[in-house]
């Protein structure tokens, strides 16, 4: 009987504890929607509506063979093949890096690279633009490129 009892006490505890925590959720889940609709309100360069500009956009990919290359010159790294996107990182020059896809959008390329930085636990990968940017090539790397065949 007292253990029965005792267990019914245990339980009950147990549930009032959940029902606070899942009070405090809600709470902060008020609070965060609050937050982003002012920040939405405050700023509506940086809602929805600036994706209309790519929600159109044509992307043709074109074929190539994986290979290593060697950036020319210093430039930077985005997220995603477009002017808008975030910058992920600057890549100082001689950066050995793996152009892995090239693609056309709005009549520039994009490089597709990865970056394999010996002293980072990762490869970092993102996109690179083609526009005053020069690979120096080893000697030994096969090239292909076919420009004429775009998807």
């Amino acid at each position: 009987m007292k253990i029965s009892i005792f267990i019914i006490l245990c339980l009950i505890i147990i549930i009032i504890y959940l029902i606070k925590q899942i009070e405090q959720q809600k709470l902060k889940i008020i609070y965060l929607s609050r937050k982003n609709s002012s920040i939405l309100k405050n700023n509506p360069s940086k809602n929805i509506n600036c994706l209309k500009p790519i929600l159109n956009t044509e992307i043709k990919f074109i074929p190539i063979n994986p290979h290593i290359a060697y950036i020319k010159n210093p430039s930077y790294i985005k997220i995603a093949p477009f002017d808008f996107a975030p910058k992920i990182s600057d890549i100082p020059k001689n950066t050995n890096i793996k152009i892995i896809s090239k693609v056309l959008i709005n009549n520039e390329h994009w490089y597709e690279i990865m970056i394999n930085n010996s002293s980072l636990p990762y490869k970092l990968k993102g996109w690179i633009k083609d526009c005053g940017i020069d690979f120096i090539y080893p000697s030994n790397t096969k090239i292909i490129e076919n420009t004429k065949n775009t998807f």
